[in-house]
């Protein structure tokens, strides 16, 4: 039955219009009834509560989802569904119920009802969920009934330029060919986007009805994607089709179809050419080639016709039963020259003027009276002539022959032929006679015979000298070669002689630049079609290439950025000299040292970091000390009473030096990152946090997402820094989101890196406005960033890669402007987890001493003076020395000082050298130290020698000092 035209042919689609609606409402009770009963049977036996039966897809969709791979149980179905495809050359068929597809399959015993059933009836299946694969395994099949196309769910083939795979669709198109085997039609469509095609395993249609070129059908069936058979590869899309019913005309289409004078019927293919096809008659090409032998029977309908040579391309063909080949007649040369019949099987009678044997083809040129024809000969098939010494037909010409082949035109004449013949079968390959060769007198032919052998023996010593010497002199340029080569020890090798023409190429080479080099090649071509392309700028490598050929006894190395390794070569060239110093070449030697390069700039930009910390380091201490003294200034101003508007004023000032304080605080965390308190930690309870941090200061629009890894391997450092350098990361991400909403994800994963080996990564990404390559080159850099002015410092990615680098691990970005960034930082493992302590902090004690004398020792004029204002505030004496020597020379003279303030960073006699020589003089006086650099604490508070009672950093607040004077244990 077809419906071509879309005019139904067939008075049973009348009736299934009313059954269909029936039968849905059927289904859709047998589905209530069955889901109750399946309620029932779940109260009485343990099987059916453990195993409810599934009626719906949709059901079984949401089961699937509910369980884990491996915990999945055994799931019964019994469903009512409707037939969307079959093929008894396939294993399984499609299914479709309430718009849900699925593959089912089954046992040969269903066939017989699947074979019957029509497009859109109604089946009922029973059986188990093949949750292994993505199937469902049909144990009872039963035919219910019938449906029609209208009974099923059709979607677009495409959907805002998307396809809608593994569905049941619709395609309208123009059709450009056809070709029906002898299980299935295929079709493809003329589509400007995407290749289309449409199986079709419905053999029933006429060719009449086949002949559908230039028209415009509509086709319904299931999307899938095509694969070329050959590579594997995907090719497009197809639409698998049951019935040629659903296949239909548009109205008013408009018919394009191959005239009746190009339809060939019953006509046998003759040969089978590499590109093309003969027939009876003509000669076409095909896109597909599916059992097409010669002996095949056909149905052509052949486009792009040309009269005069009888040759066009199939649109659309039709294979039929395979037949032999008919005996041909016996003709001459002459005779087909003349009238021009070719594309015909013929025998012909000749004598061998020429044979020439080429990739296992024989070409013969045969004489047939006065016309001459070539005639192709596989090499397998040419027999031996001689009976004994297995001569070819080269060796005995005018050999006279039978041949028997296919006609056809030369593409290029030569040597006289009219026409080629194509032999195929042994059997059409017959000797008639061989040429006789007449011998007189045996003694001459015997001094002949002496004569030749004399001139053979001169003529082979004198060959065998020069091929000596020709063998020492190639000896000895593979010897200055190999020494040359063994000198470079580079990655790829190129050898040129004297004639500037190749004679060596390695094969690291070749894998190096993914492409041969030819022996043989001058250099001049070896240069524009294999190298030039390779580097970023070609014409500095053409000037140093044209230099070193121009100079015999150049020698010279130089580096390129290269297009063929993603990075950079170094180039060395020198001249090949023999062991008696006479140059035989040059040689080439390439050597990928992107690695190398990559290293020095790493060194590079880290020299430069260190340096701007230093500098970045000292200017913060020295601003922490001014700091320092306009804070302890401003707060014996607060003490005293002053008007409210006054006291607002000094409330801004108060906070305006708590920012600077912490801005220095920053450069001080770059310049000299602080002693790690490393334990080991989990990543994931990490990354848990961060999000939850992150998620209270963002914007809602912004959807926070972590990917933790299950098993993540122990990793040990510093959880409050690497916190607040993730923290750091995803505030930058979510302000390079400036379009709302935007995503982040913090991913969590086990790796290996190139440098660390197995590590943890933690990653964290955006889909924001991303970044330009000249600002990731700089993005590390300290006060560098794209921030609005007042927005950032420009110090949060370089706080983050001084930490990352401190836990001896690896912090990279990777983005694209419009596609956002990637901050990936990696973190070496832990074998053995550990735990480090730092010292206890001593107890407050409740008392508050006063009237204390202390020793204030600074070098800083200004820090002296704020401690002479402040600490007589709090109720103490003061006594100061700038710098050690003083301070040791006033306890030389009064040892009753109460407590002593020390600052570390000094000229001349350090703090810490102060420090020693005040224990050498008195071990029990307290002494607190002071700095503005936060590592000096990590320095000195372990030390059991200097015994230091506290460490007081700059600025500091008066409270700040008193406190910890209150903590002191006089």
């Amino acid at each position: 039955m077809f419906n071509i035209g879309g005019k139904l042919k067939s008075p049973f689609v009348f009736v299934a219009r009313f059954i269909a609606p029936a039968a849905n409402v059927t289904m859709m009770l047998w589905c209530l009834l069955n889901t109750s009963a399946g309620s029932v049977q779940a109260q009485d036996t343990s099987v059916a509560a453990a195993s409810p039966v599934i009626t719906t897809l949709r059901d079984l969709r949401e089961q699937r989802g509910k369980h884990v791979s491996g915990e999945e149980p055994l799931r019964r179905i019994d469903m009512q569904v409707r037939l969307t495809f079959f093929s008894p050359t396939w294993n399984r068929f499609r299914v479709q119920q309430h718009g849900e597809d699925h593959w089912c399959v089954s046992s040969r015993e269903h066939f017989d009802v699947l074979k019957t059933a029509k497009l859109g009836d109604l089946l009922r299946i029973r059986g188990t969920d093949g949750f292994a694969k993505p199937v469902l395994n049909v144990e009872s099949l039963e035919f219910l009934a019938s449906g029609s196309e209208r009974d099923l769910l059709r979607l677009p083939a495409f959907r805002d330029g998307k396809p809608n795979l593994w569905k049941f669709v619709t395609y309208t198109g123009t059709v450009a060919e056809v070709f029906g085997a002898k299980d299935s039609i295929r079709i493809r469509f003329e589509d400007p986007e995407r290749v289309i095609r449409a199986l079709i395993f419905d053999t029933t249609a006429t060719p009449q009805q086949l002949n559908l070129v230039g028209q415009r059908v509509q086709v319904s069936g299931l999307m899938e994607t095509a694969t070329e058979r050959s590579t594997g590869k995907k090719s497009g899309y197809r639409l698998v089709v049951k019935e040629f019913s659903q296949l239909r005309l548009e109205p008013n289409s408009n018919v394009d179809s191959i005239p009746l004078t190009q339809l060939r019927r019953d006509t046998q293919i003759l040969y089978v050419g590499e590109d093309y096809y003969i027939a009876d008659g003509c000669r076409f090409t095909c896109e597909h080639s599916d059992g097409l032998l010669p002996g095949r029977l056909v149905e052509v309908g052949l486009g792009d016709w040309q009269p005069e040579s009888s040759m066009g391309h199939a649109k659309w063909l039709v294979q039929g039963d395979m037949l032999a080949l008919a005996r041909p007649p016996l003709l001459t040369a002459a005779q087909i020259a003349d009238s021009g019949d070719f594309y015909r099987r013929a025998t012909i009678v000749g004598r061998v003027k020429k044979c020439v044997v080429e990739h296992g083809v024989a070409q013969l040129l045969v004489a047939s009276g006065e016309e001459l024809f070539t005639a192709q000969v596989m090499h397998r098939l040419l027999p031996e002539w001689d009976g004994e010494n297995s001569f070819e037909i080269n060796h005995v010409p005018g050999t006279q022959v039978r041949l028997t082949g296919v006609i056809d035109r030369l593409e290029t004449a030569a040597n006289g032929s009219h026409f080629l013949m194509h032999v195929a079968d042994s059997g059409d390959v017959e000797v008639l006679s061989l040429p006789v060769q007449f011998r007189t007198d045996h003694v001459k032919w015997m001094i002949a015979t002496l004569v030749v052998l004399g001139l053979g023996v001169v003529a082979w010593q004198i060959g065998l000298r020069r091929q000596v010497h020709l063998a020492t002199q190639k000896l000895r340029s593979l010897n200055a070669s190999g020494l040359a080569t063994s000198r470079a020890a580079r990655d790829g090798i190129l050898v040129f002689d004297t004639d500037r023409r190749v004679t060596q190429a390695d094969g690291k080479l070749a894998e190096m630049f993914n492409s041969g080099f030819v022996v043989g090649a001058t250099a001049d071509a070896t240069l524009q079609n294999k190298l030039l392309h390779l580097f970023a700028r070609p014409e500095e490598f053409r000037e140093f290439w044209a230099n070193a050929f121009a100079s015999e006894n150049l020698a010279r190395t130089a580096e390129f950025a290269s297009q063929a390794v993603q990075g950079w070569l170094s180039v060395y060239t020198g001249p090949v000299v023999d062991d008696q110093g006479a140059n035989v070449g040059r040689i080439w030697t390439f050597d990928d040292i992107t690695h190398r390069k990559k290293l020095d700039m790493e060194s590079l930009h880290s020299q430069k970091i260190n340096a701007i910390g230093r500098l970045a380091g000292g200017i913060a201490h020295d601003f922490n000390n001014l700091l320092h003294v306009i804070g302890s200034s401003l707060e014996i101003l607060t003490v005293e009473k002053a008007p409210a508007k006054v006291s607002e004023q000094l409330a801004t000032v108060s906070s305006a030096i708590e920012r600077a304080s912490e801005l220095t605080n920053q450069l001080l965390t770059f310049s000299k990152p602080g002693q790690l308190k490393t334990e080991a930690f989990d990543a994931n309870e990490l990354v848990a946090r961060v999000a939850q941090t992150v998620r209270s200061r963002l914007s809602e629009s912004i959807h926070i997402r972590t990917s933790p890894e299950t098993g993540v391997w122990p990793v040990e450092g510093d959880v409050g820094q690497l916190e607040h350098v993730l923290i750091n990361l995803c505030n930058n991400a979510g302000d390079a989101i400036p379009q709302r909403p935007g995503n982040i994800e913090i991913r969590v994963c086990n790796t290996m890196h190139e440098s660390l080996g197995e590590c943890v990564q933690l990653a964290v990404i955006d889909d924001g406005v991303g970044m330009s390559s000249e600002v990731l080159e700089r993005i590390f850099e300290p006060f560098f960033t794209t921030k609005q002015f007042g927005h950032g410092a420009g110090l949060g990615l370089s706080i983050a890669f001084g930490v990352v680098s401190q836990h001896q691990g690896k912090i990279e970005c990777h983005s694209e402007v419009g596609k956002g960034t990637q901050f990936s930082i990696y973190l070496p493992l832990t074998r053995q987890p550990k735990v480090s302590e730092g010292r206890p902090q001593q107890a407050l004690t409740t008392g508050m001493p006063e009237n204390l004398k202390i020793l204030v020792v600074d070098d800083e004029p200004l820090i002296i003076k704020s401690f002479e204002l402040l600490l007589p505030q709090l109720g103490h004496r003061v006594v100061s020395a700038k710098g050690g020597l003083e301070a040791l020379a006033r306890l030389a003279t009064d040892s009753e000082f109460d407590l002593i303030l020390l600052d570390l960073t000094m000229p001349g006699m350090s703090g810490l050298e102060t420090l020693a020589e005040i224990r050498s003089l008195s071990r029990d006086i307290p002494v607190i130290v002071c700095s503005g650099y936060s590592d000096d604490a990590e320095r000195v508070m372990n030390h059991e020698y200097l015994r230091v009672s506290a460490f007081l950093g700059k600025p500091f607040r008066m409270r700040d000092l008193n406190q910890l004077i209150s903590s002191i244990d006089f």
